[in-house]
């Protein structure tokens, strides 16, 4: 029924049986990490759903992001918006006005009244899919706008909320869903994914891609996309000058290059993505890589302080690139701060 997803077996075969006993909620939220499959397994739901309400495959349709009774919103919608304030916005969160136009309707903030895509009636099928990815970007007021979806749910509608950061979604619209759990894939499975991907690629980057991945073949092919592995002998070139207790001067502008290039490639892509939202998604994955050298670098030596004070760094650096603080800025800080931890011993 739901074919094709590797590695979720649990989450797949809950799915299959409330399709089967035709007791599927009218609110899913799909949570787990990073690229594991989530909204994947989404879109193939919303296959299942929109083909079984006609006895027609409408999978062109939804391949190409055209069927009319399934909604996919994300952040990066706000560049198609007709709203000029929306378009305006640096595509990093799921903002109110996003939801009103896309979902649930109401006055935009360019003052217009737009109608409720929820309540329309279904035009090809005989019910309604909207899938909400990076569910975590919703802010307040735009999940208390959907809260009102969830507590009197037009007929035939499923909405879907898929995250990442479950915790960061109120408690009143968690409630009001069905949680589905995705995991990370196991060695195994990683494997067969990334086979399917990288014909191609040499054995040492498949190998240095599946270990950093960690078990999410989504962070894999942004790993492929980037090339992340062209960088690799760069950073470890600065982390071994960090760990010796020296200051590596080209691993700042490094870290920027690292950036900047997979920003470069996001817009060369096409993709309708602010400058903004690229360099944001950049340095997240950029943090995420020195994060996991700092797990394993503790993992391998439990005792050994200074990794717990490199993982606090890389959570503040974090969190500044949330707030907006100038992103070269951060990555100075990160690489001269990192430099004067203590040694062991010392």
């Amino acid at each position: 029924m739901l074919e094709g997803i590797l590695g979720q077996d649990h989450a797949i075969e809950r799915l299959e049986f409330l399709l089967r006993s035709e007791r599927l909620p009218h609110a899913l939220v799909f949570s787990g990490p990073r690229g594991v499959g989530k909204c994947t397994t989404a879109l193939a739901l919303a296959r299942v759903l929109l083909d079984a309400a006609t006895g027609t495959s409408h999978g062109r349709l939804i391949d190409a992001g055209t069927h009319p009774d399934l909604h996919l919103v994300r952040k990066e919608d706000a560049a198609y918006s007709e709203q000029t304030s929306l378009r305006r916005r640096k595509q990093i969160n799921l903002p109110i006005e996003l939801i009103r136009e896309r979902i649930v309707g109401g006055r935009s903030g360019d003052g217009s009244v737009l109608d409720a895509p929820v309540n329309r009636t279904p035009a090809l099928a005989t019910r309604k899919v909207f899938l909400v990815d990076e569910a975590e970007g919703l802010d307040q007021p735009a999940q208390n706008t959907l809260l009102k979806v969830l507590e009197e749910p037009p007929a035939d509608t499923l909405l879907v909320l898929v995250t990442c950061r479950p915790g960061l979604l109120l408690p009143t619209v968690r409630s009001r869903c069905l949680e589905i759990r995705f995991r990370r894939l196991e060695e195994f499975a990683m494997r067969a994914w990334v086979d399917r991907l990288a014909e191609t690629r040499g054995e040492d980057e498949v190998a240095w891609i599946i270990e950093q991945a960690e078990g999410s073949p989504g962070l894999a092919a942004t790993m492929f996309e980037h090339g992340f592995h062209r960088w690799r002998t760069r950073l470890v070139a600065g982390l071994e000058v960090l760990h010796g207790g020296g200051f590596p001067e080209d691993l700042a502008p490094a870290l920027n290059e690292f950036v900047d290039a997979f920003v470069d490639h996001e817009v060369k892509q096409g993709a309708q993505v602010s400058r903004e939202a690229a360099g944001r998604s950049g340095t997240e994955h950029l943090l995420s890589l020195l994060g996991r050298h700092a797990q394993r670098g503790l993992s391998a030596d439990p005792v050994e302080g200074r990794w717990t004070s490199i993982i606090d760094l890389l959570d503040g650096a974090a969190r500044c690139i949330t707030s907006n603080v100038n992103r070269k800025q951060v990555l100075e800080n990160l690489v001269a701060q990192w430099s004067v931890l203590p040694q062991r011993g010392g």
